[in-house]
């Protein structure tokens, strides 16, 4: 298997968690387009030596450490992950960094290609537990050449109740995955990338099960 692309990064806050029942999300929204995206996992192990050797040994999954680049983090998005006030910022509208913001424990998604026999298929990544960190910010004056500055945004996947961490569902074609990828959310915001990147208000949002449009 070949890695060749990866696109559709979304995330969706957690709205309420049960042992019995699937967690329930919010809107999913864009966060920006996708650059790259890695997903490390992390375990925690235990060694019992006996008779100078290696009796038992045990390893399980602790978190995954995921890093993800974007060609931008918009607001109405950010406002999101980061748990603040104002969670639908309109242009001009002031975003207060505070002391007391909280991140929001949510779904992340995306969407990889591959090739395998000369053969492109796509997979859809759903991540149902994930905290990301408030990303670094750099700026810089523009000089001879361009430089575009992207954020990296540092989070942690964590498993579910039910005990999963990751879910992958492959597909035929981009257009299958992107519906695949839209059901795995409570529901998801109908408007483009584009449009959430300056923080306007979205107003219509789908239910992928029926279709259905609701107001977020």
């Amino acid at each position: 298997m070949a890695g060749i692309s990866a696109a559709k990064p979304m995330f969706a806050p957690m709205l309420e968690k049960s042992k019995i029942t699937d967690p329930s999300y919010g809107a999913a929204q864009a966060v920006g387009k996708m650059i790259s995206v890695e997903v490390k996992p992390q375990y925690k192990s235990g060694t019992l030596y006996a008779d100078d050797g290696v009796a038992e040994e045990k390893k399980v999954f602790n978190y995954a450490d995921v890093i993800l680049n974007t060609s931008t983090l918009p607001l109405a998005c950010a406002a999101v992950m980061f748990g603040k006030s104002n969670t639908n910022p309109e242009t001009g509208d002031d975003i207060y960094d505070n002391v007391n913001d909280e991140a929001q424990y949510g779904a992340f998604g995306y969407i990889y290609g591959q090739v395998v026999d000369k053969k492109t298929s796509y997979v859809v990544v759903f991540l149902p537990k994930v905290m990301f960190d408030v990303p670094e910010e750099k700026s810089e004056t523009q000089g001879e050449n361009i430089t575009f500055q992207t954020p990296t945004i540092n989070g942690k996947a964590y498993f579910s109740d039910a005990g999963d961490w990751r879910i992958k569902t492959p597909c035929t074609t981009m257009a299958e995955a992107i519906i695949a990828l839209e059901s795995k959310f409570t529901s998801y915001n109908t408007a483009s990338t584009e449009d959430t990147e300056s923080g306007e208000v979205i107003e219509d949002s789908t239910d992928p099960e029926t279709g259905d449009e609701t107001t977020t």
